[in-house]
């Protein structure tokens, strides 16, 4: 009788981070953030249901 091998075993367990590599990616990390300081831009608020009806509402009163 053949048991089927699952693909866990037939890819292999990852490897456990040791406590250097977890450092040393955090400052790779950190590193990568201060060299592209404006990568992160602040994102505009997005409009409720309620409030976009208004909006139109009022845009359309306008152009009349």
């Amino acid at each position: 009788m053949v048991i089927g091998v699952s693909l866990w075993e037939t890819e292999g367990m990852s490897e456990k981070r040791t406590k250097a590599d977890k450092e040393q990616r955090q400052a790779d990390q950190l590193e990568k953030k201060a060299r592209h300081p404006l990568a992160k831009k602040k994102k505009t608020p997005r409009e409720d249901f309620s409030q976009a009806a208004a909006r139109i509402v009022r845009e359309a009163t306008e152009e009349k």
